[in-house]
């Protein structure tokens, strides 16, 4: 495995140089590169939508395989013992105050303060006169 690595990376850095050094490597290559771009496109395309085709399948596959295992887990001796515990846990219903009863509200009203007329002057007085009584 590590040869076969070696022979790719000096492979490729011949490559490179010739591209690099040879004008009429560069120039073939160009030219390969565009008269096949419409190729080289469809042949990408169609292999990713395959890919994930073949992906979305897979994972269909799988989905329903765990359905299956797990409609075949013997949970009605457990279901019961769970739905028994749960039901005596208080939901998050009873503790919402959307779902209390209303409560009626008793306001307290206090009367206005009678007005005292026996006496003169204004409010900023500060020498109020009271009235006698003769």
């Amino acid at each position: 495995m590590l040869a076969e690595a070696g022979a790719i990376g000096f492979l490729s850095f011949w490559l490179l140089n010739e591209y690099y050094y040879n004008a009429y490597f560069r120039t073939y290559l160009g030219l390969q590169w565009l008269a096949n771009a419409a190729a080289y496109s469809s042949i990408l395309g169609i292999g990713i939508g395959l890919v994930g085709s073949a992906t979305a399948a897979m994972l269909y596959r799988n989905l329903r395989n765990a359905k299956r295992r797990l409609g075949t887990i013997a949970t009605p001796r457990i279901k019961g013992a769970v739905e028994k515990l749960l039901s005596g846990l208080p939901t998050l219903d009873d503790q919402s105050p959307m779902n209390r009863p209303r409560q009626p509200t008793t306001s307290i009203t206090v009367p206005p303060p009678a007005l005292d007329t026996s006496a003169t002057g204004s409010v900023g007085d500060s020498n109020i006169v009271k009235k006698e009584s003769n």
